[in-house]
């Protein structure tokens, strides 16, 4: 004589029927070290693309420097100040453009950083995972450029008009006796 556990007054729920479990992915198995191999090389790809935009960031930077400064020239010539570009120490100006340069790189190689990231990270993700990962993915990249928008028209504009930060084109030299080496 078998006894029911459940008595048979009660019915079954109908919201239990209804779930389901998403059909398993097939995924590919990896050890821990092909996992450490596709890294570095995931990001050997990243440093080939960030190395490459930097160079072509140098190169453009002395264009680019004069876009950034021009708000502030405005602000100097209206309130009536001396527009000049000054650096404090025998490097400032060369670092001022290579910085620059490297910026710009980065900028230019994050689509490709992006890339290699998504490269690594979306065969481990169910698709319904990545279908979101790709929505956020373009809000971020309108997001990234609407702070570049903002910072340019609208912060560098106000900062500079109330403090010097940079000058016009011309360069004085303006050296701190802190910024020699053998000081």
């Amino acid at each position: 004589m078998t006894t029911n556990p459940r008595p048979e007054s009660v019915p079954e729920s109908e919201s239990n029927t209804q779930i389901t479990t998403p059909p398993e992915e097939p995924a590919g198995a990896m050890t821990f070290f092909e996992h450490l191999s596709e890294l570095r090389k995931r990001i050997i790809y990243s440093l080939y693309a960030i190395g490459i935009g930097a160079f072509i960031g140098v190169y453009v930077s002395k264009y680019i420097i004069n876009i950034i400064i021009r708000p502030i020239i405005k602000a100097l010539t209206e309130a009536h100040l001396n527009a000049e570009l000054v650096y404090t120490h025998p490097a400032g100006y060369l670092n001022t453009y290579i910085t620059l340069g490297v910026y710009i790189g980065i900028v230019l190689a994050s689509p490709v950083v992006l890339y290699q990231i998504w490269l690594f990270v979306a065969p481990a993700l169910y698709k319904h995972e990545r279908s979101a990962i790709t929505g956020f993915l373009f809000s971020t990249v309108f997001l990234f450029l609407s702070g570049i928008a903002f910072g340019y028209f609208i912060t560098l504009p106000s900062a500079s008009s109330r403090r010097n930060f940079f000058g016009r084109i011309s360069v004085t030299r303006f050296w701190l006796s802190r910024s020699w080496p053998l000081s």
